[in-house]
């Protein structure tokens, strides 16, 4: 299991996120999130509210929950959402993806020391269980379809 297999799973993203909360990283694991969020919002007057959420509490230098990147970064997305005006086409559902990527590579050093803890060991052995169990029940259901034959 890597990271990103955490974070698209309910489950082990919790205790991943306890992890992070640990070390006082837990900001990262939190912005993913909203952006997750943000990109499943249907509606522009929605999304423009969401955005400047997410800018307020990840990417100002005043954020309660500043994410620890390069103002040349973060500036493109704040110029564009201290506009009065946003066009439609700027703000879809990849306008985080540059930060998103950067966010989930830092990621990788905190999943390394996480990958040692007993709580990933059993987080690891369920996932692979539950791999095994869905692929054994493909194969069987693949099966019974072809003896309806």
């Amino acid at each position: 299991m890597d990271v990103l297999s955490i974070l698209e799973n309910d489950e082990y993203s919790k205790n991943f996120q306890l992890f992070c909360k640990k070390e006082n990283n837990e900001e990262n694991i939190l912005f993913l999130a909203d952006v997750r969020k943000y990109k499943k919002i249907k509606s522009f007057k929605r999304k423009v509210k969401y955005a400047r959420m997410i800018e307020k509490k990840y990417l100002k230098p005043t954020s309660p929950r500043e994410l620890n990147l390069s103002p040349k970064d973060i500036k493109p997305l704040t110029k564009v959402l201290s506009s009065k005006k946003i066009n439609r086409n700027v703000l879809d559902e990849n306008f985080f993806e540059l930060i998103e990527n950067k966010i989930k590579y830092l990621l990788h050093d905190v999943f390394a020391r996480y990958s040692m803890t007993d709580q990933y060991k059993k987080d690891n052995n369920n996932f692979l269980k539950k791999k095994r169990k869905r692929k054994l029940e493909h194969r069987l259901s693949s099966e019974l379809s072809l003896n309806d034959l």
